[in-house]
This record gives C-alpha cells, sequence and structure tokens, in this order.
C-alpha cells in the first residue's frame, strides 16, 4: 500500500472504531513523529539565519552611529513643471 492509503486507514480506525485508549496512544505517536520531523526540519534548514543577520545589522548599526558625526544635507529641487508654472505666475502677477 501507499504511505498516503495507510495514514487515511489508520486516521479512519483512529476516529471511528478504535478505543479511547487506542485514540489516545494513537495521537500520542502521531505527536511525537511531528515533533521528530520538526526537529530534523530545523537541523536541516538551520533555522539560526535570522539570528546570525540579526547580529549582523547590529553591528552595522553601531558602526554607522560612529560615522555619523558628518551631516548629510539633502537638497530638493521642484521639478521643472513646477519652476515654469511659477514662473508663468510671477509674469502675470507683477502687471
Amino acid at each position: 500500500m501507499l504511505p498516503e492509503t495507510k495514514a487515511i486507514l489508520f486516521n479512519l480506525f483512529r476516529n471511528y472504531p478504535s478505543t479511547q485508549e487506542q485514540k489516545a496512544k494513537i495521537i500520542r505517536m502521531q505527536n511525537e513523529e511531528r515533533q521528530k520531523n520538526e526537529l530534523k526540519k530545523q537541523e536541516q534548514y538551520n533555522v539560526d539565519i535570522f539570528a546570525n543577520k540579526r547580529k549582523e545589522n547590529i553591528e552595522q548599526l553601531e558602526d554607522n552611529k560612529e560615522k555619523s558625526t558628518e551631516i548629510n544635507l539633502v537638497i530638493y529641487k521642484e521639478n521643472i513643471f513646477k519652476r515654469i508654472l511659477n514662473k508663468i505666475k510671477r509674469f502675470f502677477a507683477r502687471k
């Protein structure tokens, strides 16, 4: 039988003809199996990647604080259309 077929039959047995003791045992086994699978996934995929990135980001922020003693000014210019419109307004406002 396919593993999927076995799982379906197993769940049908658990839900209908089994006794309370059998249900509890089956649920306990399934929970233990899920936990084992989660541990395998954590070991396989190394979830600590984000923790390492956080450490790097903290170090970068500390470096940036030390370097941020310089003042950076950003000068914004009006776009070309607003400048033209303002010149036209000023021309008509003078008369």
